[in-house]
């Protein structure tokens, strides 16, 4: 891609930004048509600058955005993913926290056969997909700053009160069904530990923010089952038929499933909407 001496400012700021953030080399990309040389640097070495430094800032925010999968790689073999990533998908979004938004679903896409290395890369894959959901949890809006219900009303309710209720989840609320327990290796990390790869085990998580914190909580199955149907619209009756027809134990009976919603209002994990018959109170 190219713009001629005269092209407009747009085509030219188009022109740079296409060779700045593709692998185009400087000689290709007619550096010296539209950039000055100095006494020192040629047009393409100048552009070469802007380039390697778009990737480190590009692989800096990598390296922010995750932790977990930099330890568990190792600096240099992240860099490699996010780069092959990059080539894939170029950033499109304006917010930089956004450019890694598709790269657990590119390294699903380019993991290689199953060997005896697979779970390896089921762990890695896991606690991509964690640490991706952890910033959208911290980006969707929360629960700050609204009311809550009193800790014990969904078991104030009665039986017909309680089925016809709607619940929601919270808008930050994420659910993740992996096959390691990644977000103990993350935990462990968080306390300057240095966590090794967990052994295989399916956890249910539900990821949240209160108070601008976030959370991760460890569910049963059948939690997990109850909470992601929880839409707004459907009846709680509904939802726990639906569960129940899954046959997981315990069985969501109106006396845990009640037990269960408290709890999980407490976490942030769920909310009320208006199709909820819930009249909030302040959480004393």
């Amino acid at each position: 891609m190219s713009a001629s001496p005269d092209a407009p400012l747009a085509a030219l700021q188009s022109w740079m930004q296409h060779c700045i953030a593709t692998e185009a080399s400087p000689i290709s990309s007619h550096a010296s048509e539209h950039l000055q040389s100095t006494a020192k640097l040629p047009a393409e070495m100048r552009l070469a600058i802007y380039q390697r430094s778009y990737r480190l800032r590009l692989l800096q925010s990598f390296h922010a955005l995750f932790p977990g999968l930099k330890h568990a790689l190792g600096e240099e073999l992240l860099d490699a993913f996010a780069l092959d990533y990059l080539a894939a998908c170029p950033p499109r979004h304006t917010s930089i926290n956004r450019i890694a938004d598709g790269f657990a679903e590119h390294l699903e896409r380019t993991r290689p056969p199953c060997d005896g290395a697979s779970s390896w890369v089921d762990f890695l894959l896991d606690l991509a997909r964690i640490e991706l959901a952890l910033l959208d949890v911290s980006d969707a809006p929360g629960l700050e700053g609204e009311p809550r219900e009193s800790p014990s009303y969904w078991r104030n309710l009665d039986v017909e009160e309680l089925w016809q209720s709607r619940p929601a989840l919270a808008p930050c609320t994420r659910l993740l069904h992996c096959a390691h327990p990644a977000h103990e290796y993350l935990q462990a990390l968080r306390r300057d530990e240095s966590p090794e790869m967990p052994g295989e085990r399916a956890v249910w998580l539900a990821l949240t923010r209160v108070d601008f914190r976030l959370s991760t909580r460890e569910l049963a199955p059948v939690q997990w089952e109850l909470l992601r149907r929880l839409d707004g619209t459907t009846s709680l009756e509904d939802v726990a038929k639906a569960v129940m027809a899954l046959q997981l134990r315990p069985e969501p009976t109106a006396e845990l499933v009640a037990l269960w919603l408290d709890n999980f209002a407490a976490q942030g994990i769920i909310t009320a909407t208006r199709n909820s018959p819930i009249q909030f109170s302040p959480q004393t």
